[in-house]
């Protein structure tokens, strides 16, 4: 979500899961949100919940994804003899 807050975040998750008899609103339009465990009710707060679980690509792995990408595209159109470099 990169324009996405965690109100926003929450809002969703209501929208989504407010019929679902486990999951309980937070009250007064809040943060926190109750799940119904098997073994009892969790209390879960989304306050911070976006930047702790923001997933970032490194810069390595696209540099290896790349090298990757080059060589199945330079084998597939091999037959071509084109030189790259």
């Amino acid at each position: 979500m990169p324009e996405g807050s965690d109100a926003s975040w929450t809002q969703k998750l209501c929208t989504n899961l407010g019929k679902n008899d486990r999951f309980s609103k937070p009250k007064f339009g809040g943060m926190d949100f109750t799940i119904k465990h098997f073994a009892g009710d969790v209390k879960y707060s989304s306050d911070g919940f976006l930047d702790k679980n923001k997933d970032t690509v490194f810069e390595d792995q696209v540099c290896i994804y790349s090298i990757i990408l080059f060589n199945i595209v330079s084998k597939h159109f091999s037959f071509y003899n084109i030189y790259l470099f």
